[in-house]
C-alpha cells in the first residue's frame, strides 16, 4: 500500500480535478473507502490508489505491471477509459470484466466522483442543473455496482448491513457538505 501510494504521489500530487482538489487526493479518498469496504482485499487498496494514473498521468499499464504485479495491472486496465469509449461502454465492459476488486474500486470512485460536482459548481463551472445531473448520474452507477457486488459477494445479509453503515456513512458527508456548500453560495 505504502509503494502505491508513493507511486501515486508521485506521479499525481500536482495534477488538478478541481478547485483545490488534486488527482492524488481523490484517489486517496477511494483508497480509504476500499479499505474500509473490503479490508482484505490488497488488490482493489493498490488499484484504488492507481485508477487514475493510465488515463491522467504519463503513467502506463506496463509500468504499473513491473511496479505491482499483473493482478493489480489488470485490475488497473478494468478502470481504465479506452479512446473514444462512452461511459455507457465503459461501464459495461468494466462489469463484463467480472473483475471484483475493480468493480469494488469504481464503486468507490462512483461515490466520490459524485462530491467533485460540488466543487465545479462552487467555481461556477457548472450549473445547478448539471450538477443535479452528475450526482444522480454517479449515484446510479454505484446502486448498479452495489447490486453486482452483493451478487458476486454471495449475498451475505450481515455483509450487506455493515458495507451500507459505510457507504451511508461517506455519502452522507458528501450530501452534508454539497448542501451546506450550494447554500453558502446561495444556490438554493
Amino acid at each position: 500500500i505504502e509503494n502505491a501510494r508513493g507511486y501515486c504521489s508521485a506521479a499525481s500530487m500536482d495534477i488538478a480535478r478541481f478547485g483545490d482538489d488534486t488527482l492524488y487526493r481523490h484517489s486517496d479518498r477511494v483508497y480509504r473507502m476500499v479499505a474500509e469496504l473490503w479490508p482484505d482485499d490488497h488488490t482493489a487498496q493498490v488499484a484504488a490508489l492507481l485508477h487514475d494514473l493510465v488515463e491522467d498521468t504519463a503513467v502506463t499499464l506496463d509500468m504499473i505491471k513491473a511496479n505491482f504485479g499483473e493482478v493489480v495491472a489488470d485490475t488497473v486496465d478494468a478502470l481504465t477509459t479506452r479512446e473514444e469509449e462512452t461511459y455507457d461502454e465503459y461501464f459495461r465492459r468494466l462489469v463484463r470484466t467480472k473483475n471484483i476488486s475493480a468493480i469494488r474500486v469504481k464503486f468507490s470512485d462512483a461515490i466520490d466522483n459524485s462530491d467533485i460536482c460540488v466543487g465545479l459548481l462552487d467555481a461556477e463551472n457548472l450549473s445547478v442543473a448539471s450538477f443535479i445531473y452528475y450526482r444522480i448520474k454517479y449515484r446510479i452507477t454505484s446502486g448498479l455496482l452495489c447490486k453486482i457486488l452483493k451478487s458476486a459477494e454471495g449475498g451475505d445479509d450481515n455483509l450487506e448491513q455493515a458495507h451500507r453503515a459505510v457507504v451511508y456513512k461517506w455519502v452522507m458527508d458528501y450530501d452534508i457538505k454539497a448542501i451546506q456548500r450550494l447554500r453558502d453560495n446561495k444556490h438554493i
